[in-house]
């Protein structure tokens, strides 16, 4: 295991990510659906097509990390190739010029930004299992990595926060945090590449044939899909919250102007509840602490159905006090799923390591990202389409939209990632590998 200086610096190559993520969904989509005029309809289209195709170049990139791997290293010449890529996408996505978007512009963008981050994500992640080779390492270790990410969404999220006090523009917001992507990615990711230790796993190498052959048996892994589904689920209702969170509280609260510090406020108390779900998880077990974790955010949603009516009667400064609860309450849950699931996946990759002696660490994590991006290309694209297509929502029209197409929003913001958490719920319970299991395997 590394040490703690080491570790922070694996952490920190996470932070890079930060703009692929949450603020795609926040700000980039609303902002060209909306202020650049494509529309909900075409920017959900372009958005979930530039997703499907991560399906073709996950497993790639999989194999890749683990197939071309130089004398001495296996990952770092991979996250030095994704630097330029993540600079290159960033500034096409964060600074565009409106008189040359289109719907191709930000189909290209979008493919280019996911293709770049998909390579250092891949590749980070596949690290990790040579870097903390047990249990409660693995998951010390990706709970670090999760709460760097929340400090680099917790920046990027502030940056918009603070222009919005001197300025309403969203060119602005999203030109900020494209400044901070290209500045910090290539520094945080020259360093750790020049100070993280690595070595080459020749065992691994394999051809293209065998490596499809590897992707055809998960197929039929139990284990593996069932964490696969789950995250898959539980991205899907993370998404859509952060896809829809900027029109909901745009058309549902009326309270716009207070859109990205509400957003500010929801991941600074996600860092609260990362380490809460990391603990209990070293208590009892990941899948226990992520199935509690599913329940609560379910709870909480409901509970945010069910007080609505309440809110309608408030007056304004109770209404943004109702706000800021409702979202600090519910990011609490926000943190603990990815470090619990990414954990789980690199147990199965080392237990498969030490049965098989072969590692493919890279191919399993490519195969879980692989179909987890089809739950983030469908949180933007199913509900966006819905709102606009079928039932006459007009997200440039705010609060001066229909009451049934503001209700069906609601109904859609709330109702379908609580589903997707029970779901998910019942489904981890069942996980059978568990800090006894893991040690056992470790052992033979």
């Amino acid at each position: 295991m590394i040490n703690k200086k080491l570790s922070l610096l694996y952490s920190l190559m996470v932070i890079p990510v930060s703009g692929a993520g949450m603020p795609v969904f926040v700000y980039i989509l609303p902002y060209y659906a909306n202020e650049l005029a494509l529309g909900l309809t075409a920017v959900g289209v372009i958005f979930f097509c530039g997703r499907f195709l991560d399906i073709f170049t996950d497993p790639l990139m999989g194999f890749f990390v683990d197939r071309y791997q130089t004398k001495k290293y296996k990952h770092k010449h991979w996250i030095i190739i994704s630097v330029p890529l993540v600079i290159f996408s960033a500034y096409i996505i964060f600074f565009p010029i409106s008189e040359f978007v289109n719907n191709f512009y930000l189909f290209l963008g979008l493919f280019l930004l996911y293709t770049s981050f998909t390579l250092l994500v891949i590749t980070q992640l596949s690290w990790s299992v040579t870097l903390a080779p047990n249990y409660d390492n693995r998951t010390n270790l990706l709970t670090l990595r999760e709460l760097m990410s929340l400090v680099s969404m917790f920046i990027v999220i502030t940056i918009p926060a603070i222009i919005e006090i001197y300025t309403p523009s969203m060119t602005a917001k999203i030109n900020g945090i494209g400044w901070f992507l290209c500045i910090f990615s290539p520094v945080i990711l020259i360093i750790a590449v020049k100070n993280l230790p690595d070595h080459s796993t020749v065992e691994s190498v394999r051809s293209f044939k065998s490596s499809l052959n590897v992707f055809k048996g998960f197929i039929t892994y139990l284990d593996l899909n069932r964490v696969t589904i789950v995250s898959t689920l539980i991205a899907f209702g993370q998404s859509l919250t952060g896809a829809l969170f900027i029109i909901v509280v745009d058309s549902i609260f009326e309270l716009d102007t207070y859109a990205s510090r509400a957003m500010l406020a929801y991941f600074l108390v996600s860092v609260i509840g990362l380490w809460f779900w990391r603990t209990l998880s070293l208590k009892y077990s990941k899948h226990q602490s992520l199935a509690a974790c599913c329940i609560y955010a379910s709870t909480i949603l409901m509970i945010s159905y069910l007080g609505y009516e309440s809110y309608l009667q408030l007056s304004l400064n109770y209404q943004i006090f109702y706000l800021f609860v409702f979202v600090i309450v519910y990011g609490f849950s926000f943190s603990g799923p990815v470090p619990l699931i990414n954990s789980m996946i690199g147990d199965l990759a080392e237990n498969h390591k030490i049965k098989k002696g072969e590692d493919i660490s890279g191919s399993i994590y490519a195969y879980v990202t692989t179909i987890t991006k089809l739950g983030f290309a469908l949180a933007a694209a199913v509900p966006y389409i819905l709102l606009e297509e079928f039932f006459g929502f007009k997200v440039e029209l705010g609060p001066q939209n229909s009451d049934s197409s503001k209700n069906i929003l609601w109904n859609i913001y709330v109702f379908v990632p609580m589903f997707c958490y029970l779901i998910s719920a019942v489904l981890i319970w069942s996980h059978p590998i568990k800090r006894e299991v893991s040690e056992q395997t470790n052992e033979i």
